[in-house]
């Protein structure tokens, strides 16, 4: 009876420890699924999704409203400089200490603008700081504030610049921020990117087929997808994991022998949050 119990007690053991899921380490992603199933016929490419192209649309994040400037003096003919992403400290300009949570990479803020009282009519012409003024209108206001909500392109140093016709004050209230998703060209050596990429910070050949891409935000949560730029039977795929971190996987298929074998090549990244 004892044998019979320690047999029986050895395999359940057994069984639960099989079923017990294997901690993953913090430093490797999962492995990428290379190649065909077992017993795919040889000499057949397998069936793949449509590629998902780059996109350069901006996509619009939502924040809880902020007052990025308030009440600030603005004389006549006058233009001035107010600070809107970045985490530097807006008190100086009527914000917040720790700015509005609008990230650096931001390139456009969904901002209202707010004039206070004034002894004539006038309008605002709010614009990206560093770009030439247009000849248009924000806000238009008599001696009642006034307020309208606008989309303003982000410039230098994160920056947005508005101008006064008429003596007045101006708030600006950020509802939210735009930014482009991450996407670019990587080359065969996985050591740089090409120029028109956007959001990638550096890349590395970690081995042959494995590159290692930084981007300049948490991308732990959205999906990447990586495309080969060019070949024969080359397929990719990549993992986001840890932070801004995305590792990329490049690989040929031997459709002859029925094997993969890692590969370098030029490959096309983006990650869609």
């Amino acid at each position: 009876m004892q044998k019979t119990f320690n047999r029986f007690g050895f395999w359940a053991v057994a069984f639960l420890l099989a079923l017990a899921p294997v901690a993953a380490t913090a430093a490797e992603p999962p492995p990428p699924p290379f190649g065909p199933p077992p017993g795919f016929p040889k000499g057949v490419a397998p069936q793949v999704a449509p590629s998902l192209q780059p996109s350069t649309e901006l996509v619009y994040k939502p924040i809880v409203p902020c007052r990025a400037f308030g009440g600030q003096p603005i004389t006549a003919n006058q233009t001035k400089g107010f600070l809107v992403s970045g985490n530097s400290n807006f008190t100086a300009q009527g914000g917040p200490a720790g700015g509005c949570g609008v990230p650096a990479y931001a390139k456009a803020v969904s901002i209202n603008l707010s004039s206070g009282t004034s002894t004539a009519q006038g309008y605002l012409t709010a614009y990206a700081t560093g770009d030439s003024r247009p000849n248009q209108a924000s806000l238009s206001y008599r001696a009642y504030p006034a307020t309208t909500g606008s989309i303003v392109k982000l410039g230098t140093g994160g920056r947005i610049s508005v101008f006064a016709s008429a003596a007045t004050r101006v708030t600006g209230d950020v509802a939210g921020y735009y930014v482009e998703q991450i996407h670019g060209l990587i080359n065969s050596t996985g050591t740089s990117f090409y120029s028109g990429s956007s959001g990638l910070v550096s890349t590395t050949l970690y081995a042959t087929g494995v590159f290692k891409v930084i981007v300049d935000r948490d991308v732990t949560y959205c999906t990447p997808v990586a495309n080969p730029y060019y070949g024969t039977n080359l397929y990719a795929t990549a993992y986001a994991f840890d932070g801004n971190l995305v590792t990329v996987y490049i690989w040929e298929l031997d459709l002859a022998n029925n094997q993969v074998k890692p590969k370098n090549a030029y490959v096309y990244l983006a990650i869609h949050c």
